[in-house]
């Protein structure tokens, strides 16, 4: 039985992890000096929401995959069993990210666990839609108002006014010290 206190921890524990990462698409063509700490913050967040909704989805199995197995409803099997792959997938490649060796093999992995993050996300909100259809409306709103929350990050710009001493960058003069 999945209780309104465990769909809220998994949903929301989802959403952020989700958001998190999208917000992290942003910085990926970006220079390394771009806003460090926010992009450091971020990915902080992302990794730490990523391992509770993890957890969740394990629990998942025990109060709602494996007693719809049990009791042979078809509803949303196919998809179910997909969403059960892409999470494999989508948690092998964020695992790679971080211990692939050489800058070439972690893009790969980037790419592969944005290609799995995409693919369930979009699974995920679609099984939603067919099995649970009293969720459509709450899932427009939510995806509404991600995007107008999403907007500012995208017009960001690099801050060229920090004072030397504490810019990223070593300047001309920072070299001839050396």
């Amino acid at each position: 039985m999945v209780t309104q206190k465990f769909r809220f921890f998994f949903f929301l524990t989802g959403y952020l992890s989700l958001y998190s990462g999208f917000l992290l698409l942003l910085f990926v063509g970006k220079p390394l000096d771009f806003y460090p700490t926010l992009r450091h913050g971020i990915l902080k967040t992302h990794i730490a929401v990523v391992i509770f909704w993890l957890f969740a989805c394990g629990m998942l199995f025990s109060v709602h995959v494996f007693p719809q197995l049990k009791a042979g409803i078809t509803a949303g099997r196919k998809s179910g069993i997909l969403l059960i792959g892409l999470l494999l997938l989508m948690s092998v490649s964020g695992y790679a990210i971080q211990i692939v060796p050489g800058i070439p093999a972690v893009d790969a992995a980037r790419l592969l666990h944005i290609f799995f993050g995409v693919g369930f996300t979009a699974l995920f909100v679609g099984h939603l839609y067919v099995v649970r259809p009293q969720l459509r409306t709450a899932l427009a709103a939510i995806t509404a108002a991600s995007v107008l929350v999403l907007g500012p990050f995208i017009f960001l710009k690099a801050d060229t006014s920090l004072p030397d001493e504490i810019q990223l960058k070593p300047t001309s003069t920072d070299a001839k010290k050396n």
